[in-house]
């Protein structure tokens, strides 16, 4: 039995990126654990998805941290920022799906600093010519999130392999599905 909380977290993360309304037995199995031991590390399911989204937005404002984007070369920072979010896109898909978090202001606030980030370097990209004026700068920042979500369920379903996901993220989003010869 894993009764780790990183590897309970890991499990309930990835089981709820999935199926937001997964029980707390459904929670426990998928760890591994009894639901008596998931009850002992977390009192409740709301302590539990309020733990998961404070360690889904570190992770992300880490690796954003370790990408470097405010002076990274935008093309490059893109290619980085794919490398290093597409292994916690099924952490965003969480925060993304489960609707208990919008009424958590501090986890609202630091989803709003995540967003202000990228927005920023996509308008800093935009400045510098490197992406298209005529898409704002917030929809880039969502598209990106929304398109490593799909590339996260891509790899659990085995549409495609760990080391073509970064390849199709970004081809898709910087040349889009639109053939070259039409």
């Amino acid at each position: 039995m894993r009764t780790d909380h990183e590897g309970v977290l890991d499990a309930a993360v990835r089981l709820l990126a999935v199926n937001p309304g997964a029980s707390t037995v459904d929670i426990a199995k998928a760890a591994g654990i009894s639901r008596a031991t998931l009850h002992r590390l977390y009192p409740s399911r709301d302590v539990l998805i309020e733990d998961l989204a404070e360690r889904a937005l570190v992770a992300t404002q880490a690796a954003i941290d370790a990408v470097g984007l405010e002076r990274a070369e935008p093309i490059d920072g893109f290619q980085r920022l794919v490398d290093a979010l597409l292994p916690l896109a099924h952490q965003y898909a969480f925060l993304m799906n489960e609707a208990q978090l919008d009424n958590s202001p501090r986890i609202v606030d630091a989803t709003r600093r995540f967003d202000t980030r990228l927005e920023e370097f996509f308008t800093r990209g935009q400045m510098e010519g490197a992406f298209r004026v005529e898409l704002p700068a917030s929809w880039m920042g969502l598209l990106l999130m929304h398109t490593l979500v799909a590339a996260s369920e891509g790899l659990r379903l085995g549409i495609m392999g760990h080391r073509e996901a970064p390849r199709l993220v970004s081809l898709s989003l910087l040349s889009g599905v639109r053939s070259e010869t039409s």
